[in-house]
Order: C-alpha cells, then structure tokens, then sequence
C-alpha cells in the first residue's frame, strides 16, 4: 500500500453546494477503486497561477488515501477526467515524513509563525517573546556625531547642487502678470536689437 495526494481544482464561478457534491463525487471514485483512509482537507478559494478554461479563480480541494500500486492510480485519474466540471486533477505520492521535514526546513513549525519570528530575531542578535514586537531605539544625536563620513569623491555639478540647496532662500513676493509681461516685451526688444 502507498500513499497519494490528490489535488482537485474547481472554477471559482460554481457554487459552494455544487463544489461540495463534486468533492463527494471524487471521494466516491477514489473508494471505489481500491483507495482507503481517505481524508479530505478544504483549501478555500484561491487565484489561479494562469487562467484555465477563461477562469481566474478555483477551489482548491486536497484528497489523501491509500491505494495499492499499480492500474488503481490510472483508473481514478480516468474516471476524474469523466467529471467535466473538474478544471485540474493531479495525483502524486505522499509521504508525510518528507512533508514534516520539508516543513521543518521551510521554518514552518507546529509553534506557529511567532516563534519562528522570535528565533529568527535572536539569531541576529535581539531578545524576543513571543507576542512581543522589536522595539528600535533611534540613534542619540552624541553617536551620530561620532560616526565619520565617508570620503568619496564629488562632481562639480553635484557641488552646485549641494551649495544652491544650503544657500538660504530669499523671500519672494507675489509678481504681477503685467510685470512679467513688461519683463518679456523688454527681452524679445533686446533680442531683436542685437539681430
């Protein structure tokens, strides 16, 4: 006996009552071809990685079972290939070991994703709880005084840039559109004077 996996995806535009009697359709096809300790797991509703059949979302539905090696695997997949309403239907083997320890190097650990938080923190030198959120402490005005610049070395245009930026903003006053208009007719004289 061996161990499979089968994942169902269903287009997200069905109806979760017709969803259900067609995962119960599947579960029928698997006991009937020999499969055994079935057990059913619900992923909900997810986008699809492409579209398939024009659809862009599907209910993602995971079979586990037992079945002995041979025609049984080729069998389910042919009578699942009968239910036009199935989008895609992928059998392959499961062995729960290898998840565990997959899982485990992922840093998926039956604590939860806190704790892996938390040691992920320690290792890089904090002290963290589990609940607790990293407080950072920003730097006194005495430290960064004592930290040195870096030399590198500056364009010319990066200097303006620098010096017209320090360079204290004189105050403007409001100018008047007939102002401007006095200073552009005075402009275009002195161009067509020096033509």
């Amino acid at each position: 006996m061996k161990q499979y996996e089968l994942l169902v995806v269903l287009p997200g535009t069905m109806e979760e009552t017709m969803v259900s009697t067609i995962i119960a359709q599947v579960k029928n096809i698997v006991e009937q071809k020999g499969g055994s300790q079935i057990t059913m797991q619900d992923r909900g509703k997810s986008r699809l990685a492409y579209p398939m059949k024009h659809i862009r979302y599907g209910y993602f539905h995971i079979v586990h079972f037992t079945a002995e090696e041979g025609s049984v695997i080729p069998e389910i997949q042919k009578e699942l290939a009968l239910i036009g309403e199935i989008l895609r239907a992928l059998i392959t083997t499961f062995d729960p070991t290898m998840r565990a320890e997959t899982q485990k190097k992922l840093g998926r650990t039956e604590e939860g994703p806190m704790k892996t938080l938390a040691s992920v923190f320690e290792r890089f030198g904090g002290e963290a709880k589990i609940g607790d959120a990293p407080v950072v402490e920003p730097k006194k005005r005495e430290e960064a005084k004592e930290e040195k610049p870096v030399e590198t070395e500056v364009s010319p245009v990066e200097t303006q840039e620098a010096n017209a930026e320090t360079k204290p903003q004189e105050e403007t006053q409001p100018i008047a559109m007939e102002d401007i208009d006095k200073k552009l007719d005075q402009l275009l004289e002195d161009d067509l004077k020096q033509v």
